[in-house]
């Protein structure tokens, strides 16, 4: 989705251009299937208050005595997004739909600031991609897992099967690519599955990126018809609840817009039918991991070997940033080098000590303490990790 925008104030009787406006503009947007969002109900006992569903029309055409209430269509109608508060953010909608309706939302900070949209549009494609693209995922080990919900300890790598399931017609322009977005983790490609049988196949290419998991299988194209896939993957979940979501898109078109999987049975076997993981009680209530060091004991003298140690530890829970800082005590306590210090979320971390102290001298020899504190509105977090310099 795409718009412009100016930014007004007024000026005696006259509205100016004022890019330092204090104005701003969100849009929302739901999907449907067809060209009513609206449920429309007719009382048809007074006393029990039983009702039907009616069109529009004949809503219209009763006596106010016997009109039901009039309720958003959740059958037909996806729900309203998350507002888009940047043109250009990507659409995460049922799709394809026909229809779709938008609400525009502008708060003006000031009486006299306010804004104008001059444009907004949304970028499809026409025909689909696939006429109907569902996915789910489990654990590996747990296809059928309590509650029908993947439980996972955050922070710590899990091995996923995503299963999808397409049906693609004639009109279709098809694909040849899954992308499965994995939020703030950087994915482990493990096998890759494709047909009514499962058969393992090596795919033409495969891209593991931070938030990413992207593969690539021209020479396996899906043809007309249901295809189903499964993409076996390690990954991390930091967040309680988080959603996986994937998409599919025509890796050889040069304007292929990707169509989104929605949540549902992709495989009889695994019985989630949903992209949502919950994380243990026990993780669920922890916000950083503790803190590990990439070697005991590590010797900065300048061989460009063993120089610097890591400092590794994930955030957990946090849906906004925290401040965050990683510093360095000898073992009387004083401090001795700030390694970090700076605004973070959840996800995995790892910064670097080169051995050195606030002044740019090398430490003696001895051992060290690490120290990372995460500061919340509620309270201060705090995990150590001792190390040893030598020479």
């Amino acid at each position: 989705m795409e718009w412009t925008l100016e930014k007004l104030r007024q000026s005696g009787d006259e509205l100016v251009v004022e890019p330092a406006a204090d104005a701003d503009l969100t849009v929302v947007m739901r999907t449907g299937l067809d060209d009513n969002p609206r449920v429309y109900y007719e009382y048809t006992d007074l006393f029990t208050r039983e009702r039907q569903v009616v069109t529009e029309d004949e809503y219209r055409a009763l006596d106010e005595s016997v009109r039901g209430p009039i309720d958003d269509d959740q059958v037909n109608w996806s729900l309203w997004s998350p507002p888009f508060t940047e043109s250009g953010q990507p659409i995460q909608l049922p799709s394809p739909r026909r229809y779709f309706q938008f609400e525009v939302r502008i708060e003006s900070g000031a009486i006299l600031d306010g804004l104008r949209l001059t444009s907004l549009s949304v970028e499809h494609t026409i025909p689909p991609v696939a006429q109907i693209l569902v996915a789910e995922i489990s654990q590996l080990d747990v296809p059928r897992p309590p509650g029908d919900v993947p439980i996972v300890t955050a922070g710590d790598f899990t091995t996923f099967a995503y299963d999808v399931v397409a049906q693609i017609e004639e009109t279709d322009t098809g694909f040849d690519a899954l992308r499965i977005l994995t939020p703030q983790s950087t994915p482990v490609f493990r096998q890759f599955f494709t047909g009514e049988d499962g058969v393992e196949v090596t795919p033409d290419s495969v891209q593991a990126e931070l938030g990413s998991l992207t593969i690539f299988f021209s020479s396996q194209r899906p043809e007309i018809g249901i295809h189903r896939m499964r993409a076996v993957f390690d990954s991390q979940i930091f967040i309680q609840g988080t959603s996986v979501e994937a998409e599919v898109f025509d890796s050889q078109a040069e304007d292929g817009v990707p169509q989104r999987v929605q949540p549902g049975d992709a495989n009889p076997e695994v019985l989630t039918n949903a992209l949502r993981i919950l994380t243990t009680a026990a993780s669920a209530s922890q916000l950083v991991s503790s803190l590990a060091v990439s070697s005991p004991v590590f010797t900065p003298n300048g061989d460009g070997i063993n120089d610097q140690v890591e400092l590794i530890y994930s955030l957990l829970q946090l849906v906004k940033p925290v401040e965050v800082t990683v510093e360095i005590f000898d073992l009387a306590g004083r401090p001795v080098h700030t390694v970090l210090e700076a605004e973070s979320t959840s996800g995995a971390y790892a910064v670097a000590w080169d051995g050195r102290d606030d002044q740019g001298q090398v430490v003696p020899p001895g051992l060290y303490l690490a120290v990372i504190q995460v500061h919340t509105e509620r309270e201060t977090l705090v995990r150590s990790s001792s190390m040893g310099v030598a020479y």
